[in-house]
């Protein structure tokens, strides 16, 4: 799996809180790896098109395309040319733009936050009961 797609998926899961199932076990992920100078956009559409995949491609692929501005150390990527994506109806069309989509998802951020806080103190996973 590319290391945007990684990342997207880091910050749907704990940032956003937004859960996402594993991938399909059917699914040959290899196959998505980089391959040659195909930019990461062209690569979504392979598994944006694929039912099983559709679902939580829809949500990871914005995030990854605009993360995908920072290469493995973190460090800005000139190599990548910004594309211009839709996340929840709304246009980004750089880094900047999705920190200020991140300021409207307050809510999100803030049950996400409170989720990892009580996980971390407990030391496990929380129950729907909140019990045991």
């Amino acid at each position: 799996m590319p290391l945007p797609i990684k990342r997207a998926e880091w910050i749907l899961k704990n940032i956003l809180d937004s859960k996402l199932p594993p991938p399909p076990v059917d699914i040959n992920l290899e196959q998505y790896q980089q391959s040659g100078n195909v930019p990461l956009h062209e690569r979504l559409k392979q598994p944006s098109q694929n039912p099983k995949c559709f679902s939580c491609h829809k949500r990871m692929d914005p995030i990854a395309v605009v993360m995908n501005a920072f290469n493995t150390i973190d460090a800005v990527n000139h190599n990548n040319s910004a594309a211009t994506v839709k996340l929840n109806d709304k246009v980004i069309r750089n880094f900047a733009g999705f920190k200020d989509y991140l300021k409207t998802e307050e809510e999100s951020i803030a049950g996400g936050f409170i989720k990892s806080l009580l996980r971390y103190s407990l030391g496990r996973e929380l129950l729907r009961s909140g019990c045991g």
